[in-house]
């Protein structure tokens, strides 16, 4: 009887290489989540007032008929937070000229689509804006005459914010629109430490495998 037998050599170097691409691997994973939390919480929150309108009047901004029930209520931020405002005015429909105004810029609701601009929240709280038609009446954030719309199919950010200049007669807030992007970073001494926990554990698992090449 003729019986062959196979012998497999496990090559040192070849497992060395594996273990060093699977723990590379895990290192890649970690640093991604790491840079992820240093990066992509949540920024801007939407304070509910507990206020809501339904429409009576087709939003054109939207393409909503009459009926749709927006939410009312003030956006806030923390120091640090990364705010951006979008001036999106190609659906309004509105017969007022109206502005939407910060400390640092001024929008049109008849001109500058898509203009933006973004700046640097120096102190938490409620930020600072208003609405200002032409009559010269302020709806400031927080303000009934300013729907707060999140989750919006077609616009890549947080919050969109419609006005309705028509005081109460014809509610359908598409006078003005204004888009909302956030981006908060978590502060430095909070990120560090779990950067500095992931190379720590690349470097230990770095010296095991040495050892365990030289043992081999």
């Amino acid at each position: 009887m003729n019986c062959n037998f196979v012998l497999r050599v496990k090559s040192p170097i070849s497992s060395f290489n594996f273990k060093k691409g699977l723990y590379m691997k895990r290192v890649l994973i970690a640093l991604g989540f790491t840079f992820v939390a240093m990066s992509s919480q949540a920024a801007v929150v939407f304070n509910f007032s507990g206020f809501t309108v339904q429409t009576n009047a087709f939003n054109d901004i939207l393409s909503e008929e009459a009926g749709a029930v927006y939410e009312f209520g003030t956006l806030s931020a923390d120091a640090g937070d990364v705010i951006t405002f979008t001036n999106l005015i190609n659906d309004v429909e509105a017969g007022f000229n109206n502005f939407f105004v910060n400390d640092m810029q001024v929008f049109s609701n008849k001109q500058g689509d898509n203009n933006s601009f973004s700046f640097t929240v120096l102190n938490s709280g409620v930020l600072d804006f208003q609405f200002v038609s032409q009559g010269g009446f302020i709806d400031s954030n927080g303000s009934q005459n300013i729907a707060v719309i999140s989750n919006v199919v077609n616009f890549n950010g947080d919050f969109l914010l419609l006005l309705d200049d028509s005081f109460v007669t014809h509610m359908d807030f598409d006078d003005h629109a204004i888009g909302v992007s956030t981006v908060s970073a978590v502060p430095v001494p909070a990120a560090l430490p779990l950067l500095a926990s992931t190379l720590g554990v690349f470097g230990i698992m770095r010296r095991r495998n040495k050892t365990t090449v030289g043992n081999d």
